[in-house]
């Protein structure tokens, strides 16, 4: 009997009739990596990256011999499955057409659904992406541990998932059949708020239905979980499509009609601690008459950049009557987010496709008036330029994981680590000061642990208060390699995706450069450039260059080595070198071109 594979859900597969799903989770991991490039060679780089987060040696080599045994095992009452190995290359999955990929179906029901839909073939349209719709079990490889590359083809399937959804809401819809779309509300409700058309229909459906009330209060749930989630009001296809159902009922997020201003910040932190000088500094730029109202608050991941810039905005809201804005670049893109802005600024204006047109928009709608921008995550100069305001007395905050080439007159902080006694402080607040008190040796440990980093402490106390049961010391014994950065993420501070962000703005040989670093012997706990130069096998100068990029991209911190004016050491957070181990390598691009390649 054919074989079939099912990756949108979770894992199944079925040979010979029977499931032989794999339970060891590095062979189901490699199974779906290798499902998901059905037909094409899978690299043994891309196989080790993706499973251990390394080069390939020839343990890991031996590792993926065996794991392809095991599934050869498993599919071997399949005759249309074949795993290939083509020899110092990599794995090919090979199905015949009789096997059954969910995937491969899904695209095929969109494929000819579209093609009925060009036909005006509504009715046929609409019985094919309900078949589409019924193969998806639930978010794809939702049981498969990911590594990075698994976790950009997770986005990839889920996307085209939710299409797949919308467009047969859409065609019910057109149908007059919105008992079809009503069918679908669970579905629906496990979609990411930021899939608007899909909850689009849902309003519509509901109205349709003559659930006026339900379809208003769908729409505000909704509403508070994207500004909870992302800090952005709904979009204009969810907006327009409330107010479809509502009739006149105003939109909560149309500051204008409803008499108030944008007021998106997010909201201020209530145990704050530390950074009081900072505080000030920060604040005063950002409210003086006298400069430029720009500030850049650059800051290392984990350091609470985004917390610091939340509550200096909060204080600063008052000196910005016009509106405050807020978004994140990690969650959306910059297109987005001038969408947002104008359409909080202006619900009922017809909004432009191109991103420079709506930067252009945005500052002309601000010219008179002083609104104050937050953005999170701001990592490029440009970004900066389209997102500021076209008033010298409105405010812009940019919190920033690297420093960027802004114009002069900006203001610039360097937020530093925070101290050992603030972050027992923050412990304390957060997991309970009766507790800290109990174990107080436990306590200073685990913060001295966290390298300053505020967000880190803030994770631990988080699962401190989902585990109440344990102890200081079993916490302590947990934070420690791979175990204790999933501790850490499953906190709230995923701090590998963090570092890998930061670690995007290094070329490809300075990534190769800080890796080899990392894995590289014992270490002192500051690096000297010569011990650098020594340790890449490279110039003096060479590694000077790739220890100052580290410090730019605040990867690592500058240390007054005392032995001459202006010679210093450099020293990587322990969490990072850690975080670094697991992001795989970008390039085959080998330390030993690290050289020429700075000179070039």
């Amino acid at each position: 009997m054919a074989v079939r594979i099912g990756l949108i859900g979770p894992l199944e597969v079925f040979s010979g009739g029977a499931e032989v799903t794999p339970s060891q989770p590095k062979i189901r991991q490699l199974l779906a990596l290798l499902a998901v490039n059905t037909g094409t060679v899978v690299r043994l780089e891309t196989l080790t990256a993706e499973l251990w987060g390394q080069a390939p040696t020839e343990k890991l080599t031996r590792a993926i011999r065996t794991y392809i045994s095991e599934l050869r095992r498993l599919l071997h009452a399949s005759p249309d499955c074949e795993l290939v190995h083509t020899r110092r290359v990599g794995y090919r999955l090979h199905l015949d057409p009789s096997a059954d990929l969910d995937v491969q179906t899904l695209h095929d029901f969109r494929a000819t659904a579209e093609k009925q839909l060009r036909h005006k073939s509504l009715s046929e349209a609409s019985r094919t992406l309900r078949s589409a719709v019924e193969l998806c079990r639930g978010e794809a490889l939702s049981d498969v541990s990911l590594g990075p590359i698994l976790r950009e083809h997770k986005t990839r399937l889920d996307s085209a998932r939710a299409g797949v959804l919308d467009l047969y809401l859409r065609t019910c819809l057109e149908l007059g059949r919105p008992d079809a779309v009503l069918e679908q509300a669970d579905r629906i409700a496990r979609e990411d708020t930021r899939h608007e058309e899909v909850y689009a229909s849902l309003l519509l459906a509901l109205a349709a239905s003559g659930q006026h009330a339900e379809a208003a209060e769908t729409y505000h749930a909704l509403r508070r979980k994207r500004i909870e989630r992302t800090g952005m009001e709904p979009g204009p296809v969810l907006r327009k499509a409330f107010q479809r159902v509502v009739g006149g009922e105003p939109d909560p997020a149309a500051p204008r009609r409803a008499g108030v201003v944008p007021a998106q910040l997010p909201p201020e932190p209530l145990d704050f601690l530390g950074f009081d000088r900072e505080l000030r500094a920060v604040s005063a730029a950002l409210t003086s008459a006298d400069r430029p109202r720009v500030v850049a608050v650059v800051g290392s991941p984990g350091s609470g950049k985004t917390t610091f810039c939340a509550r200096v905005a909060n204080q600063a809201s008052g000196y910005f009557p016009d509106g405050q804005l807020h978004v994140d670049l990690d969650r959306c893109g910059i297109a987005e987010a001038l969408g947002g802005f104008l359409t909080a600024l202006r619900p009922d204006a017809e909004i432009p496709d191109n991103t420079q047109h709506r930067a252009r928009l945005f500052r002309e709608w601000t010219r008179d008036k002083r609104v104050l921008v937050f953005a999170d995550n701001v990592r490029s100069a440009d970004d900066f330029d389209l997102l500021r305001p076209g008033s010298a007395t409105s405010g812009l905050l940019l919190a920033c994981p690297l420093r960027l080439p802004v114009e002069t007159g900006t203001a610039i902080l360097d937020l530093p680590r925070m101290s050992r006694e603030n972050l027992l402080e923050l412990f304390a607040a957060r997991a309970g000061h009766a507790r800290i008190g109990r174990e107080q040796e436990e306590a200073r440990a685990l913060v001295n642990r966290c390298f300053g980093l505020p967000l880190a402490v803030s994770a631990l106390a988080a699962q401190l208060r989902v585990r109440p049961h344990w102890s200081l010391a079993k916490l302590l014994g947990r934070l420690s390699g791979v175990a204790g950065m999933d501790l850490l993420a499953a906190g709230g501070f995923d701090f590998r995706a963090s570092v890998a962000r930061c670690a995007k703005a290094l070329t490809d040989t300075e990534f190769d450069g800080l890796a080899a670093i990392v894995r590289h012997g014992p270490r002192p706990e500051a690096l000297s450039v010569s011990w650098t130069a020594g340790a890449l096998g490279t110039t003096p100068e060479v590694a000077e260059h790739l220890l100052e990029r580290l410090v730019e991209v605040r990867l690592a911190d500058p240390v007054s080595a005392g032995e001459a004016p202006g010679c210093y050491r450099y020293r990587v957070n322990p969490l990072y070198q850690l975080a670094v181990r697991e992001i795989p390598g970008r390039s085959p691009i080998a330390v030993r071109h690290l050289a020429s390649a700075s000179s070039a």
